[in-house]
């Protein structure tokens, strides 16, 4: 597991961990059903620094399941490899490998560099020179796509093709794929090379056709080598890359044989079968790198929530006495027409619920921080248990009225009546804050100090903020 979470009630938020993964970016997912998934706030992205990062949710589902998942943004998901020898990922020779007519070989990667000079790349092969195994092999000759296959597993008997046109990017993304119609029925093999945005296409010939124009049919060396992405050789050779998918075809858009989808594994998998049927193991410092997941029940212990969506250390338990019914504003309309005796009606969609909630606070100290809150910003959430009867969900607060239970100077209680508007949720680019500038100065008494304490950026992110920040900022 790559992603670990956690609860935290010290201002009600589930913490996805993040460790073990490449550097770069990842975005946070939640889901209650599997389903349908909606990104963190502030998990798209999340930025991955010396393998690790984390998220905190203050929105999750309170009292059902919260499903989170980790996928992955740069480097993309896929078979990530270093360009070392021994760093690649293979399968076990079988007979639906062994192709000796008509073969199409499909393959989705991104490179840094589509045109390097690199002598060698090999995307993907069934190729072993010790003991003639040479079957075939796709890849990079410098910056030229390569496809080379031998009838009888010899050098001597081996054809090697290039297509007539270059790849049509220098970075990025892009699928590639050769077919090789070993029977063209004009006395010859005719070789095509195509490039598709992924392995789902639409496909488009990429140059000319290759064909050696009526000088002999060809064939394919059934041979013993593993079938092996991003080296040959049994590793050598290596392609430095991301290999999102494969398909190897018995035929030209014929049966396939083999289908491994990267990008689709777990994080950190290293063996795997396809939907061929192929076993496929990693090897050496080649990883996938895909989604992750993980699964926690958060639970508020029956209390309901006052939370600010951008300072969301001034969250708060709150005891709840009283609350209406939500009531559905009309904002339609009426308009009288002279001369006639009814008037007609403009209609629209129904307004949010409104509803009014009162809390009660105890202590001096209660009333202070239900001041601070309501001051910071009238949009807040209220976080409500699952099949708690008030309501809740993202609000705007109106004007609120503060009352006494008597009239007596030393009663501390108070009670809070809050007019309450559901409303749409702040925009994703609305993040919390943990401490502000002010909290930091407060903590520490200078921005020297606080370099001296959190000698990295990342030393910063546990940081807690306090209420009594919110008055200095």
């Amino acid at each position: 597991m790559t992603v670990n979470l956690s609860f935290h009630d010290d201002t009600w938020r589930v913490r996805a961990l993040i460790t073990d993964r490449p550097d770069g970016a990842v975005r946070v997912e939640r889901s209650t059903n599997g389903v349908f998934w909606r990104p963190v706030r502030g998990g798209d992205p999340v930025e991955v620094v010396d393998g690790a990062a984390f998220v905190d949710d203050w929105e999750y589902e309170e009292g059902v399941e919260n499903l989170y998942r980790v996928v992955q943004i740069d480097p993309p998901a896929g078979l990530l490899l270093t360009g070392d020898a021994g760093d690649y990922a293979n399968t076990p020779d079988t007979a639906a490998l062994d192709i000796t007519g008509d073969i199409d070989i499909r393959a989705d990667l991104t490179l840094d560099d589509w045109l390097s000079a690199t002598p060698e790349r090999w995307i993907i092969t069934k190729y072993e020179g010790s003991g003639n195994q040479r079957s075939f092999a796709l890849g990079f000759r410098g910056d030229d796509l390569e496809f080379r296959w031998s009838t009888n597993g010899t050098s001597a008997n081996l054809t090697t093709i290039n297509p007539t046109a270059p790849v049509p990017i220098s970075s990025g993304r892009l699928a590639v794929r050769v077919t090789l119609d070993v029977d063209d029925g004009a006395g010859g093999w005719t070789a095509r090379f195509y490039t598709a945005p992924t392995i789902e296409g639409p496909w488009s010939q990429l140059g000319d056709p290759v064909t050696n124009s009526g000088g002999g049919t060809t064939s394919i060396h059934a041979g013993t080598a593993t079938l092996a992405i991003g080296a040959f050789n049994t590793g050598t050779v290596p392609l430095d890359g991301i290999i999102h998918s494969v398909e190897v075809r018995d035929g030209i858009d014929g049966t396939v044989v083999a289908n491994p989808d990267f990008a689709a594994q777990p994080m950190g998998t290293i063996q795997f079968t396809d939907g061929a049927g192929r076993v496929w193991t990693v090897h050496g410092d080649a990883l996938i790198v895909g989604v992750d997941s993980d699964t926690i029940t958060p639970s508020h212990g029956g209390k309901i929530i006052l939370k600010s969506v951008r300072f969301p250390f001034i969250n708060r338990p709150v005891t709840v006495t009283d609350f209406t019914d939500p009531e559905l504003g009309d904002r339609g309309g009426l308009a009288e027409v002279s001369g006639r005796a009814v008037p007609v009606s403009t209609p629209d969609q129904r307004a949010s619920n409104a509803f009014e909630i009162e809390i009660m606070t105890e202590t001096r100290q209660q009333a202070r921080d239900m001041q601070l809150i309501l001051r910071a910003n009238p949009h807040l959430f209220l976080h409500t248990p699952a099949g708690c009867p008030v309501p809740g969900g993202h609000v705007r607060v109106g004007t609120v009225a503060v009352s006494r239970p008597t009239r007596s100077a030393g009663s501390d209680r108070r009670y809070w009546r809050l007019p309450c508007r559901l409303v749409a949720p702040p925009s994703p680019q609305v993040v919390a804050g943990t401490m502000t500038y002010a909290g930091l100065l407060n903590l520490y008494g200078g921005y020297d100090n606080v370099l001296a304490a959190n000698p990295a950026y990342a030393d910063l992110l546990e940081l807690m903020g306090s209420p009594e920040d919110l008055v200095v900022i």
